[in-house]
């Protein structure tokens, strides 16, 4: 499986979710940015990777988000509701049938932010382990291993 894969297979799990609204895969604040968001959004973005022998490690950054209420009335009701739709996320990422494992550890922080509208959620750290079937006799190469 490929970076792409995973993360066309993330996009359709968010997509499919009944309550998010705007999936996006990329840095948050180029989702931030735009004029038409319909909240709420969901944001992923690949962080780092990390090359073992069976296995492709790649660190994600999720971004669970809504609008809040001018006075921020309820923050704390937006990020509860976050939190759980995070939950619900990750409940769907760690689904055995997936050809990847997800972390034990999942790191979640509460944010809000006021840039460019008011907004409340939770952030998500979590690592996405694929197996790697590294075999140098696929590798498309004229090079030629010395003989011993």
């Amino acid at each position: 499986m490929t970076l792409n894969e995973l993360i066309d297979d993330i996009k359709k799990i968010g997509d499919d979710h009944r309550i998010i609204a705007t999936v996006y895969n990329g840095p948050v604040m180029d989702v931030m940015a735009e004029s038409d968001l319909i909240y709420p959004v969901m944001t992923f973005d690949t962080v780092t990777a990390r090359m073992a022998v069976a296995s492709m490690a790649y660190d994600f950054q999720f971004f669970f988000f809504d609008r809040l209420q001018q006075g921020n009335e309820n923050e704390r009701e937006v990020q509860s509701d976050q939190v759980e739709i995070a939950k619900d996320i990750v409940a769907q990422l760690r689904y055995p049938g997936f050809a990847w494992t997800v972390s034990d550890q999942v790191t979640v922080n509460l944010f809000t932010d006021s840039t460019p509208e008011l907004l409340a959620g939770c952030q998500l750290s979590l690592t996405i382990d694929l197996p790697n079937a590294a075999d140098r006799c696929v590798v498309p190469t004229d090079y030629s291993y010395p003989t011993s």
